[in-house]
């Protein structure tokens, strides 16, 4: 008799042990399932904004001004070399002339 009160008595514990991880697991478990849902809608927000980005930098890429502006920049790019290169001639010029 006193066997058995003494094993339902571990039983009892070792249940209210059980049921304590039970109730941790389950708070962590609901904790875990609302960050995945906060994250989701943080990559939802991500995704809407670069399906935006891709298509106002498509717009951007496709627009005449954007073409325009880029051609007119790489003709004074090279504008620019020649006249630097100008430029140096002349100083080299200027810098053997004075060596006479």
């Amino acid at each position: 008799m006193a066997d058995t009160k003494e094993l339902i008595s571990s039983l009892d514990s070792k249940i209210g042990l059980l049921i304590e991880k039970v109730k941790t697991c389950s708070a962590a478990l609901q904790a875990k399932n609302r960050e995945v849902e906060q994250l989701k809608k943080q990559v939802t927000v991500l995704e809407n904004q670069t399906v935006e980005l891709r298509s106002e930098n498509q717009q951007l890429k496709s627009a005449p001004v954007f073409k325009e502006e880029v051609l007119a920049v790489e003709e004074d790019t090279e504008e620019t070399k020649v006249r630097i290169s100008e430029l140096v001639k002349e100083i080299d010029t200027c810098i053997s002339m004075l060596k006479l």
